[in-house]
């Protein structure tokens, strides 16, 4: 037959042509419809879920920065040269300026080791400063800074003092009046124990302390806010000396870098999870569609059209409809986030970032990808149709290889994963336990469809009828159990994950947490501090030795400041550490590599993993430690993940007592400071002078307002990851509807009764909901099980409950829909409804 000519007389814009003919007629089909919904709802998943993370992570980020009252921060242990203020304001920068020291207050008689924070007009540039003008005040943001002559200080002060608001506070050689509390500063974020009772004046009032004199143990900082290229344009051309080092919101306490890490993984899980969910229900639909397709694709071939020609009129047929649904998905995302992020206002502190279109390209491109990864596949099958069929219907059609869909579906998810979830390792996680449990699933089907299908002999009419069914379309229910066993999967994880796994994760930071640090306890006051805790009535807590130390050489090689780029590795070896000694692992450590000592170990170090990672340290290297004029060194043995937002007293480096027992060794230890004792520091601090009193209350809650606007984030992305999954349990039961009405129709003109045909139906998708709820409940519990240990680090223990809700779920929801589909159908007419398959 003569090849039909194009416009421009080309086979191929022809056959293109054809293809927008064919689009234009399918799309007002409702199973053209369903598969173009099924797009839509995709795409519109993926970009609300991009873009309302990437707004909550902008928020997450803003608050890194108000953790360090900038975007960018410059300290240095000498004066910073004017020049460096004047060349970030001249590259568009907001800067503010501010000096720390640790100073003596007097009020009267009383004295007490403060840190003094003299601040200039500017300060906070991220942030804000949370204050109280009297005791029982109301917590408010200061619109201010102290003004000359006025002091502001730590809620807990007065009673380390004996003052009152409105008395004189003695800073060096000047009298300041004291105005106001202050509760939370933005940046209270620098080395743990440079925290102390802090005073903050107004920089103008500084020198009339007379505080600064050569010699002097200050610090002074340059903050620096604006636009991001900015930034790094300052931050590669500023001339730095040897004693300054730039900071950005990466270096705050790890406390916070660990809770928005954490923040980070929550909702890149969830966003991966909706693209993975998206993915199968486009692959259900374009294998669907397919089969729909094949009487079409016989009869073009009869007419002549070659197998390229096939395959173009396909492909160009799916373009076309990746790009419309991608685009009014990606639409209907973008108002969805919107009106999201409408509904969620005010459930964060201060507002989320306006949307940006890198949500709208990334979704619109991942709807694209996906329907080429997830679609492509059994649609190209469609050029190997025999022009033969148009006369046989039972002539058999080369389908496709599940293993070639599997790596088209590889490839679309491994693209895709780095867009929803920022960390590497949770993507690579998530992947295997998806690919995983889907070998799992596909066993599974394939073994219960075997094995019923030797079954089937053995039962009455309806199961024989029903087991028969499943059997007959082999291929076709062990797709089914699968995508059905893998969004089971998906929503029972989340649904986990947004229920138990949070809960636990906050659990971990508990209202006994402690509040309180003290430090520089001696080795005599030991017995008497655990007296006064008992005589106080508060709980028994542990006291962990301390020992200073500067690390000097790693394996032999001597490091200090100039033998790392990175400006934090930098600092951590430019100070010194401490160093602690223990009998064994702590609850709140885990080793992940080389093994702990026993009870008569000799000398030897554990490390924690990050600082290991950060300064190159490997098992087995040596460190060598400079220790009150004496040098200590022995091998690293193991590696320890620390958790730091469990506020409990961890140390970098331990070792056995053997090795730094003998050391000069001060105490420290945590408590929770009871609410209905006020006075119980001051009267702490009257019998141990020399303890220095931490109050971490603050940090506290910023952890604990992170753990909350995480939880309420997981809860509201998951109604995004919840529609795709409905999306693929509609598409797995399309799949086979049609056959499955066929099949009811013909035994009801046969004249099978309904009870019994319904019986059929309802045993058949009892066995899929079955398998599919078993297996997904089983994978739910051990991807659960997984994240606790490999994100959360905490213990989970799975519950055979989830196995209970997944079968639940599988049946019921599996068997109601079935039947609702097979059942509406036999209440027409045999002739309608063949006509309407």
């Amino acid at each position: 037959m003569r090849e039909v000519k194009g416009p421009a007389g080309s086979p191929a814009l022809a056959t293109l042509w054809l293809a927008g003919r064919f689009f234009r007629r399918d799309i007002r089909s409702a199973q053209f419809l369903v598969i173009g919904l099924a797009v839509v709802i995709a795409v519109a998943s993926i970009t609300a879920v991009s873009t309302f993370t990437a707004r909550v992570r902008g928020a997450l980020d803003e608050q890194s920065h108000a953790l360090l009252a900038a975007d960018l921060a410059v300290v240095s242990s000498e004066a910073l040269a004017p020049k460096l203020t004047e060349l970030a304001r001249a590259g568009g920068l907001r800067t503010a300026r501010f000096l720390t020291l640790r100073t003596m207050l007097s009020a009267g008689e009383n004295l007490q080791l403060g840190e003094l924070k003299a601040v200039d007009a500017g300060y906070p540039l991220r942030g804000s400063l949370i204050v109280r003008d009297t005791v029982d005040g109301v917590d408010h943001v200061a619109t201010a800074l102290p003004a000359p002559g006025e002091v502001w200080v730590d809620a807990r002060l007065p009673g380390l003092l004996g003052v009152t608001l409105g008395a004189k506070i003695g800073i060096g050689e000047a009298s300041f009046t004291l105005t106001r509390l202050l509760l939370l500063e933005p940046d209270r974020a620098g080395e743990f124990f440079a925290l102390a009772p802090r005073v903050l004046i107004n920089l103008e009032s500084l020198p009339a302390t007379r505080l600064i004199a050569p010699g002097s143990r200050v610090q002074h900082s340059l903050l620096l806010a604006g636009p991001r290229a900015a930034l790094a344009a300052f931050r590669s051309t500023a001339p730095l000396d040897r004693h300054a080092r730039f900071l950005s919101p990466a270096d705050a306490r790890p406390e916070i870098r660990a809770a928005l890490t954490h923040a980070e993984q929550f909702l890149g899980l969830a966003a991966l999870t909706a693209t993975t969910l998206a993915g199968i229900a486009i692959l259900l639909a374009a294998r669907s569609y397919a089969g729909e397709r094949l009487d079409t694709v016989a009869l073009l071939r009869t007419f002549g059209a070659s197998r390229r020609q096939v395959l173009l009129l396909v492909i160009g047929e799916l373009v076309l409809l990746a790009l419309t649904a991608s685009a009014l998905g990606a639409g209907l995302g973008y108002g969805a986030q919107n009106i999201l992020a409408a509904a969620l206002r005010g459930w964060t502190q201060g507002v989320l970032p306006p949307p940006g279109w890198a949500g709208v390209a990334r979704g619109f491109m991942a709807g694209v990808i996906a329907v080429a990864g997830f679609g492509l596949a059994p649609l190209v099958a469609l050029r190997q149709v025999p022009p033969a069929r148009i006369l046989r219907q039972d002539t058999q059609v080369p389908g496709t290889r599940p293993l070639v869909s599997g790596v088209y579906a590889l490839v679309a998810l491994v693209l895709l994963a780095p867009w929803d979830s920022g960390d590497w390792r949770l993507t690579a996680w998530a992947l295997l336990g998806f690919g995983g449990v889907l070998c799992l699933l596909a066993g599974a089907g394939l073994g219960l469809v075997t094995l019923l299908g030797a079954l089937r002999g053995q039962a009455g009419i309806a199961w024989r009828s029903g087991l028969a069914n499943l059997a007959r379309r082999r291929h076709q229910s062990v797709w089914q159990i699968t995508a059905l066993g893998l969004g089971i999967m998906a929503l029972l994880l989340l649904g986990l994950l947004r229920s138990d796994l949070l809960l636990r994760w906050q659990e971990t930071l508990p209202a006994s947490t402690p509040d309180q640090f003290l430090v520089n306890i001696q080795p005599a006051q030991v017995a008497a501090l655990q007296a006064f805790f008992t005589t106080h009535q508060l709980p028994e807590t542990a006291l962990y030795p301390m020992v200073r130390g500067r690390l000097v050489a790693i394996a032999g090689r001597p490091v200090g400041p100039d033998t790392y780029p990175d400006p934090r590795a930098k600092r951590l070896v430019d100070r010194e550490f401490n160093l602690s000694w223990s009998h064994a692992v702590r609850a709140d450590n885990r080793i992940v590599a080389g093994s702990f000592w026993g009870a008569a170990a000799g000398p030897q170090f554990s490390v924690e993993v990050e600082l290991a990672k950060r300064l190159g340290i490997k098992l087995g290297d040596k460190l060598r430690f400079s220790i009150a004029d004496q040098e200590v060194e022995a091998s690293v043995t193991s590696l320890r993940e620390v958790a730091w937002d469990s506020m409990q007293v961890n140390f970098f480096v331990v070792s056995p007592v053997s090795l730094l027992g003998h050391q000069p060794t001060t105490f420290i230890t945590s408590f929770r400071l009871p609410p209905d004792h006020p006075t119980l520091l001051r009267e702490l601090v009257g019998v141990f002078p020399n303890i220095t009193v931490i109050d971490v209350g603050a940090l506290l809650a910023q952890v604990r307002n992170i753990m909350a606007r995480v939880a309420d984030a997981v809860q509201f992305v998951f109604l995004f990851t919840l529609a795709a999954g409905v999306i693929v349990l509609v598409a797995a039961l399309r799949a086979t509807q049609a056959d499955r009405i066929y099949d009811a129709v013909i035994l009801k003109t046969l004249g099978a009764p309904r009870r019994l045909i319904a019986s059929a139906v309802a045993i058949e998708f009892a066995a899929v909901g079955l398998c599919a709820g078993l297996v997904g409940g089983v994978g739910a519990g051990f991807g659960g099980w997984l994240i606790a240990r490999q994100v959360l680090h905490i213990e989970y223990v799975v519950q055979p409950a989830v196995i209970g809700w997944g079968i639940l779920a599988g049946l019921a929801a599996i068997v109601a829909v079935g039947l609702y589909a097979v059942l509406g159908a036999l209440r027409e007419p045999v002739s309608t409804a063949l006509r309407k398959l």
